[in-house]
């Protein structure tokens, strides 16, 4: 299992670094530039369109097809986000997208944590409604995180009403880039939510495990000793007779 495991987390780096070195060239040689949406104007900003262009060109694909594919990875692993819409699916076309700041980069933010995730919950209940109201996933996972840390609720109120404060001090245009980074962060990277890059440990373990006679063998064992030390399994198993 310690193997496995090794192996995975090899292959999650490796992932991590290609993205990270891809993402540098991005933002080194994309044309980059403020872009105007109704009246806000967003800075360091590039079209759907143009990033795919740019990614073609960049990787020599022969089908503009590939390099939407890779955008939209990049979107989906937290490398980039749509700073107006919400979506998980780079779109070609006129939709502004920014790249992502290197601090919330996978490869720099490798571990999440529930009471961040409330203080970020918190404070967008805190604000407009129309423009900030939770999701239907984020409604169930601030239920379960008021119960898990109801204890420590008024800490986190608190939090969400300082970063509030520190956040309405800023400049409009700041204020919607700030809101998409941190929205499109916690889209691909809440506390408890599967991790893109990693693959999960079951499935290399259902693509090494063969079912053989002596493996059919040990889980009759197994199951034998289970209904010898578990009362409850015995009583299931009379009723059933």
């Amino acid at each position: 299992m310690q193997r496995l495991t090794s192996d995975g987390s090899k292959h999650s780096k490796y992932c991590t670094l290609q993205l990270d070195s891809l993402s540098l060239r991005i933002a080194e040689s994309a044309p980059l530039k403020t872009h105007k949406y109704f009246r806000v104007a967003v800075p360091q900003a590039l079209t759907g369109q143009t990033l795919v262009a740019f990614l073609q060109e960049l990787m020599a694909f022969d089908d503009p097809a590939d390099a939407l594919h890779l955008a939209t990875l990049l979107l989906q692993h937290g490398y980039l986000f749509p700073v107006i819409e919400h979506s998980l699916v780079v779109k070609d076309d006129n939709t502004l997208y920014r790249l992502q700041l290197p601090y919330f980069w996978p490869s720099h933010a490798t571990h999440t944590d529930n009471v961040e995730y409330a203080i970020y919950l918190n404070k967008r209940l805190m604000r407009n409604e129309q423009k900030h109201g939770l999701e239907e996933d984020e409604v169930e996972a601030y239920n379960k995180l008021l119960e898990l840390l109801g204890h420590m609720w008024g800490f986190i109120t608190v939090q969400a009403e300082m970063q509030l404060k520190m956040q309405k001090e800023k400049k409009k245009s700041d204020k919607v880039v700030y809101d998409s980074e941190e929205r499109a962060f916690w889209r691909t990277r809440r506390p408890g939510q599967a991790n893109c890059l990693e693959q999960h440990v079951q499935k290399i373990e259902k693509k090494l495990r063969k079912c053989t006679a002596a493996g059919y063998k040990k889980e009759l064992e197994r199951l034998r000793f289970s209904l010898k030390t578990k009362p409850w399994l015995k009583a299931l198993k009379a009723s059933e007779t």
